[in-house]
């Protein structure tokens, strides 16, 4: 160890020892579930005929979580699905009469998240379901039957036909749709399931990613991927826009005008980081039948350095700068893309223990923390 090993690699070459292990397990077939996302062409009445049933299902919703916070206060055994949705036909007569206008069952579906969510705050100790809040939620409810397509169009319960932009086609059996408003635009996600033959990948190659902020990603054969940072890009243009909107009275037409300008701000950031991402992901696992990611903990490195009254943080403007940067490459959406891309192209992703793995050597394996005297430099 006191002798420091000099090679003539690159840093992140700390990812070589670790490609040839990966392997690829073969079966006959599988069974694939897939999102389509389809803007609807709505007009006034159908917008607003789905506000008001987005509206009922967030009311759904905020009562059945009351009910189940109030039995967790009480002490009380959880209200499970099938009794929680014993309940809607009382509250559609009484004192609610106006539920009866949506769709039953988009309440059941509501409930059946709910209840998904509860169990898992219970079981794995995952964050309690939060109400929800008008303009503070994505706006939706979701059909588990009685849907249509035909065409570009698609006849939904209550409301008849609907034309939707249809960018590409759908494969498999539709098992439901979910209705969903963004930036005041009508989207619809249609989930299908289709059984495809288990995909083998047609390259051997294995490929070391390294993620980080100066570059998006740096891989293992030299390469690097610049990165887009498109929150960056837009940043002026959003804090007018936050500006103009703090200046706005409550409940003003100029108020709902700024908001929505925010919104589709805020949209158009996100489209731009996923359609980035998607590209990026998708080119990799086409080239690659294997990548070696590292398991970083993005809530902890994102985490503010404010600190507190009694012991303040340091270089906390700095920190903020950084945390932004690092939450505005999307690493932890880019890692899903890369797991489920890579089912479906028949490769692998496999995730090691970040810690050690800048000092360690690609070669010998020598862990050194002297080695590493800088970001670009190994030693």
């Amino acid at each position: 160890m006191g002798m420091k090993h000099r090679h003539d690699m690159p840093p992140f070459s700390k990812f070589f020892h670790l490609t040839a292990s990966v392997d690829q397990d073969i079966f006959l077939s599988m069974d694939a579930v897939k999102g389509y996302v389809y803007r609807l062409k709505t007009n006034e009445g159908q917008a607003a005929v789905f506000k008001r049933w987005a509206g009922m299902n967030r009311f759904v919703w905020n009562m059945a979580l009351g009910l189940q916070k109030r039995a967790r206060d009480e002490e009380q055994a959880p209200i499970f699905y099938v009794e929680m949705a014993s309940f809607l036909p009382h509250w559609k007569k009484d004192p609610f009469p106006w539920l009866a206008e949506g769709v039953a069952e988009t309440y059941q579906q509501t409930l059946r998240d709910l209840d998904a969510a509860w169990k898992k705050c219970v079981r794995e100790g995952a964050g309690a379901p939060r109400f929800k809040k008008r303009g503070r939620c994505r706006e939706s409810f979701r059909f588990p039957q009685g849907f249509v397509f035909e065409g570009n169009r698609v006849r939904l319960p209550k409301i008849g036909w609907v034309g939707f932009f249809k960018s590409r086609e759908m494969r498999g059996e539709a098992r439901n749709i979910t209705v969903f408003e963004r930036a005041g635009k009508w989207y619809m996600s249609v989930c299908c399931k289709a059984e495809v033959p288990e995909p083998v990948h047609p390259s051997v190659s294995v490929v070391g990613l390294d993620l980080g902020v100066a570059r998006f990603a740096t891989l293992s054969d030299g390469s690097f991927i610049r990165p887009m940072n498109p929150l960056r890009a837009a940043e002026k243009a959003l804090a007018r826009a936050q500006r103009k909107y703090a200046r706005t009275q409550k409940g003003s037409h100029r108020r709902e005008k700024a908001r929505l300008r925010i919104a589709k701000l805020q949209a158009s950031i996100a489209d731009a980081r996923r359609d980035f991402l998607h590209k990026t992901s998708t080119e990799l696992c086409k080239k690659h039948a294997g990548i070696i990611l590292e398991d970083l903990r993005i809530r902890n490195m994102s985490a503010s350095a404010k600190g507190t009254i009694e012991e303040p943080g340091r270089n906390v403007k700095a920190k903020s700068g950084l945390n932004k940067s690092i939450l505005d490459q999307g690493w932890h959406a880019f890692r899903l893309m890369l797991e489920y891309k890579m089912r479906m192209f028949g490769g692998s992703v496999h995730v090691v223990n970040p810690a050690y793995t800048s000092q360690t050597c690609g070669n010998c394996g020598c862990v050194d923390a002297e080695s590493r005297k800088s970001q670009s430099q190994f030693l």
